[in-house]
């Protein structure tokens, strides 16, 4: 079994979020990239360490919109 978790693919999973819109549930997000990992090699801890990337980069997306949308961009 690994000792070291495995690194995350960053900006690909930067790039497989911003294909969501802002408005999509987190929990679909999660799923999503769950679904990305299961036929991999990763552990379960790593999977969540995905989800929780995911979901951050997602926020992000959310909270840009809406800076933008509001005018104060």
């Amino acid at each position: 079994m690994r000792k070291k978790p495995l690194a995350l693919p960053e900006a690909s999973i930067r790039w497989y979020v911003g294909k969501y819109h802002v408005s999509t549930p987190d929990t679909d997000i999660r799923q999503a990239i769950r679904g990305l990992c299961v036929a991999s090699v990763w552990t379960e801890k790593d999977i969540i360490r995905a989800e929780n990337y995911a979901v951050k980069c997602h926020k992000e997306n959310r909270d840009l919109y809406t800076r933008v949308m509001s005018g104060r961009l």
